[in-house]
């Protein structure tokens, strides 16, 4: 149900919305902070990969063009600073310069009323690693099921990348659908991979991850007593 309401929003960030809809009032904020996990987990992943991904490719093709040193400084710093903020987030929300946002969540309770394990969000980030995986996997095997000849470790390496400038660019999914298409034909042409090739991958992509599950999504969505779910009634 999160794809559904966050198939138009930007960046996807209505997602959160949806997934309220299917839990008790009393365990909003539960799912709220969950979310907030889940996102900031799902960056540290996807920057990661890209990053590798970047390096990889720099390595391999030997673009002395780009400043490697600086590149690793500069992903070596957003890691450290993620990584903090995801495992001190619930004291980090509490300090005076977030009480707006600590304020407008109230209504659905306070945010230290739910605390995880450092056990378990780091579960959290493993499966993040692994959904990236798993994303990355589909593509590539779309890829060449459509005929690409390129290496793997090429496609994989661009496809890591792909995701991370995708993910910079706060579109909702239905035009990220095309800036995927358009950054694929940038990216996937310097490999010898046709036109047709990357587009039908894309689009394919897209149906199984996003399209379909939004559909199913939204038959719940219209199933789902909303004025309850979100403590309006």
């Amino acid at each position: 149900m999160g794809l559904s309401t966050g198939i138009a929003s930007p960046n996807r960030i209505g997602e959160f919305a949806g997934r309220i809809l299917v839990v008790p009032t009393e365990k909003n904020m539960l799912s709220i902070k969950s979310n907030m996990y889940n996102s900031i987990a799902q960056s540290i992943a996807t920057y990661s990969m890209g990053v590798l991904g970047l390096f990889l490719l720099i390595n391999r093709l030997e673009i002395y063009e780009i400043n490697t040193d600086t590149l690793f400084v500069i992903f070596i710093a957003f890691v450290t600073i993620t990584v903090l903020v995801y495992f001190n987030l619930t004291k980090i929300l509490g300090l005076p310069i977030f009480n707006r946002i600590t304020n407008f969540l109230s209504k659905w309770g306070k945010l230290d009323q739910y605390t995880f394990s450092k056990k378990d969000i780091s579960k959290v980030i493993g499966l993040s690693f692994l959904r990236l995986l798993v994303y990355t996997g589909q593509y590539v095997l779309l890829l060449v099921f459509f005929g690409a000849q390129t290496e793997a470790f090429y496609l994989v390496s661009v496809v890591l990348v792909l995701f991370t400038i995708q993910s910079m660019i706060p579109l909702p999914p239905i035009l990220g659908l095309l800036a995927r298409g358009e950054l694929g034909l940038l990216l996937f042409t310097q490999f010898n991979v046709n036109e047709i090739t990357i587009l039908s991958s894309t689009f394919l992509l897209w149906i199984i991850n996003l399209l379909i599950p939004s559909l199913i999504g939204v038959v719940l969505i219209l199933r789902t007593r909303i004025n309850e779910s979100i403590g309006l009634t």
